[in-house]
C-alpha cells in the first residue's frame, strides 16, 4: 500500500453520502485488496476502461486516457498507480460486439426501494425466461437501482444487443410502467443507453463515488430481503473474508498435508503450493456437521471437473469414514466422481460398502494408491449418454436440415413447453419422413405470423420423432427442460423445398411459411403468400431465359 507523506490527508474526506463517509485511506485500502483487485480486473478483462477519481467529496474527475493520451487499459500495476492518484470507481467500456444483454435499472427520485427490487426481480425473470439468454446475473449498482445483466450463446453487434434487450422487456415496460427514455421524479427507467460502442456501467466492486456504496452482485432469491447497507465497503469486505477463509485449509492441517509424501508426490508440488498460497479453493467435507477433510476441485485439460487433491483429516475415527464421506459428496456432485486414496486409510471392504467401486488403476506408478468410483454416479453418467433429457440424445447435436428440392410430406408438430427455468414458450419441430430426427426451434406463439411479420425462432438440439409426435407430461425438476409439455399441434405439411440456413413449407390450410437463418442459432418464420412465391419463380425463370438469349446473341 502506498503510504502517504501527509499522514493527515489519509483522514480527509473524499466521499460523503447519507450511506458511507469514507476517507482517502479508506478507499485506497479497499482497492488494495488483493480479492478486490481479482473481480475488478477480471471484470475489465482487456477492454478499455474510465475511471473516476475524488480529490474531495465536492470534485471528482472523469480519466478514459492517461498522461500519454492512451486509452487506459488496466492490470495490477496499472490499477496500483491509478489507486495511488485517489482512484474512486472503475468502468469498463463496450466494444464494438458483446455477449450481454443489459437492463441499467435507473429509479428517480422517490421510488420506493421495494418497488425497485420487485421491477428488478421481474426483470430478471423476463430475461430468464427466453431461450437465447444463457445466465442473467442480478448487481446493485451502487446508487438507487440494478444491473441485471443476461448472457447470450456467441457474441453480437452491440447495438443488436441493445434492441434485442428492448425487444425482450418491452411488454414488460408496458405492464409495469417504467420507461427506456428519461423519466421524471417517481419514475423508473430501463436504461439501455450504456450498451454502445465505449458504453460504459460501473465495475462489479467497484466503489460509487456518489454513495460510497459498492457495486456488488447479489443472488436472485436474495434480492427481496437485499438493504443497501449491505453494500457498503465494510460489509463487502467481511462477506469477501467469510468465503475466503471457507475455502481455506486450517494451518495445522496444512503441516500435516505438507508432511505427506504420498500426497505430495501423488498430485504435485505446485497442487500443495497452491493451496499454501491461497490460490486454489478447497471444499471441506463434513460428516453430521463436522469437518473431517477437504477436497481440492482441479480442471483437468479434458476441460471436465475432477478431484486434483484430497486430504482426509481425521481418518483415524474408524475404517470406511473417509470413503463413506466422499461418498455423500459424489452424490451431490456427480461431476467428481472419482478421487485417488491410500489402502491403508480406508480398506477395500469399507470403499465397497460405502457405494465404491475400485478400477484397479494406480495412481502415477504409486501401488498404494487407487482410484475408486462412486457406482451411483457411474450409473447416473451411463443413463446420461443414452439420453440427455426426454428427447434430446446424449449429444445435444443440431443435426444439418436435409436437402429437399422438390414437395414433400413432413410432419409439423408445436409443443407448449411450461419450463420452470425459461418460462412459457412453444416448440416448433419439423419432421422429415425418413428417421428418428425432429428439426426444432423455440417460438413465443403457437400461432405462426401473419404475413409481413417476422417471429423470432431460436434453434433447439435436435429431438426424437416419438418425443416431438406423442410426449405430453411433467419433465422432473433437475432435468434439462423440467416443467409440463403438451401438445398443441401434430399435422401433415408439405415441405416446397429446404436446405440448412432456410425451410419452406405449407400447410394444409394452403397457408405457406418459411423458416430461415439470421445468425447461427437465431431464426426467423415469415408467412409467405402463394402468389408472391408464384411471381418470385417467375421472375427468375425469366431473368434465366434472358441470360440465355444474350449469351447467345453475343
Amino acid at each position: 500500500m502506498v503510504q502517504e507523506k501527509d499522514p493527515k490527508r489519509w483522514d480527509e474526506v473524499i466521499i460523503d453520502s447519507p450511506f458511507a463517509k469514507l476517507t482517502k485511506k479508506d478507499v485506497h485500502e479497499y482497492y488494495s485488496t488483493p480479492a478486490v483487485q481479482k473481480k475488478i480486473l477480471d471484470a475489465v478483462g482487456d477492454r478499455e476502461a474510465i475511471l473516476r477519481q475524488s480529490f474531495t467529496a465536492d470534485k471528482t474527475v472523469l480519466r478514459r486516457k492517461d498522461e500519454a493520451g492512451e486509452l487506459i487499459r488496466l492490470n495490477k500495476e496499472q490499477l496500483d498507480k491509478w489507486n495511488a492518484k485517489r482512484l474512486s470507481e472503475v468502468h469498463p467500456t463496450f466494444g464494438r460486439k458483446t455477449d450481454v444483454l443489459l437492463a441499467d435499472i435507473d429509479p428517480q427520485e422517490g421510488v420506493d426501494w421495494r418497488h425497485t427490487k420487485k421491477i428488478t426481480e421481474t426483470v430478471a425473470k423476463t430475461m430468464q425466461s427466453r431461450p437465447e439468454v444463457r445466465d442473467v446475473s442480478v448487481r446493485f449498482s451502487g446508487g438507487r437501482g440494478f444491473y441485471v445483466e443476461g448472457k447470450l450463446d456467441a457474441p453480437v453487434g452491440v447495438d443488436h444487443a441493445r434492441n434485442l434487450t428492448k425487444q425482450i422487456l418491452d411488454g414488460l415496460a408496458q405492464r409495469h410502467d417504467v420507461y427506456f427514455q428519461p423519466v421524471g421524479p417517481g419514475k423508473i427507467r430501463l436504461d439501455t443507453t450504456p450498451l454502445k460502442f465505449r458504453g460504459s456501467i460501473r465495475s462489479p466492486y467497484s466503489i460509487n463515488a456518489d454513495t460510497g456504496l459498492v457495486s456488488a452482485p447479489v443472488k436472485l432469491e436474495d434480492l427481496a430481503g437485499a438493504q443497501k447497507k449491505d453494500f457498503s465497503v465494510a460489509k463487502v469486505l467481511e462477506r469477501m473474508r467469510e468465503k475466503k477463509a471457507a475455502t481455506q485449509l486450517p494451518q495445522g492441517l496444512l503441516d500435516e498435508v505438507s508432511k505427506d509424501k504420498w500426497a505430495t508426490r501423488a498430485y504435485g508440488h505446485k497442487t500443495l503450493r497452491e493451496i499454501k498460497e491461497g490460490k486454489r479453493d478447497v471444499v471441506p467435507i463434513e460428516d453430521k456437521g463436522e469437518v473431517v477433510g477437504f477436497m481440492a476441485p482441479n480442471e483437468t485439460k479434458f476441460g471436465y471437473p475432477s478431484t486434483g487433491f484430497v486430504y482426509v483429516a481425521q481418518a483415524s475415527r474408524g475404517k470406511g469414514l473417509a470413503a463413506k464421506v466422499l461418498a455423500e459428496y459424489a452424490k451431490k456432485n456427480p461431476s467428481a466422481i472419482s478421487f485417488l486414496h491410500r489402502d491403508n486409510i480406508a480398506s477395500q471392504k469399507a470403499h465397497q460398502k460405502a457405494g465404491w467401486e475400485d478400477t484397479g488403476a494406480a495412481a502415477r506408478g504409486n501401488p498404494r494408491a487407487r482410484v475408486w468410483r462412486v457406482k451411483q454416479a457411474m450409473e447416473k453418467l451411463a443413463a446420461a449418454r443414452k439420453e440427455f433429457a426426454p428427447g434430446i440424445p446424449a449429444n445435444r447435436k443440431i443435426h444439418k436440415i436435409p436437402k429437399v428440392k422438390n414437395p414433400q410430406p413432413w410432419t409439423l408438430a408445436i409443443q407448449k413447453h411450461d419450463a420452470d427455468k425459461a418460462g412459457t414458450h412453444f416448440d416448433l419441430r419439423l419432421i422429415p419422413p425418413k428417421g428418428n430426427k425432429a428439426h426444432s426451434w423455440a417460438i413465443p406463439k403457437a400461432k405462426l405470423p401473419k404475413r409481413g411479420v417476422m417471429q423470432l425462432a431460436i434453434q433447439q438440439p435436435t429431438h426424437t420423432r416419438e418425443y416431438a409426435t406423442t410426449f405430453s407430461g411433467k419433465i422432473p425438476k433437475g432435468t434439462y427442460g423440467a416443467g409440463k409439455v403438451t401438445m398443441h399441434t401434430n399435422e401433415p405439411v408439405t415441405v416446397l423445398s429446404a436446405g440448412d440456413n432456410r425451410v419452406k413449407f405449407r400447410r394444409a390450410s394452403g397457408e405457406q411459411f418459411t423458416l430461415f437463418r439470421t445468425k447461427e442459432k437465431q431464426w426467423g418464420i415469415t408467412k409467405t403468400a402463394a402468389e408472391v412465391i408464384d411471381e418470385w419463380r417467375r421472375k427468375k425463370r425469366e431473368a434465366k431465359v434472358t441470360a440465355f438469349i444474350r449469351e447467345r446473341m453475343r
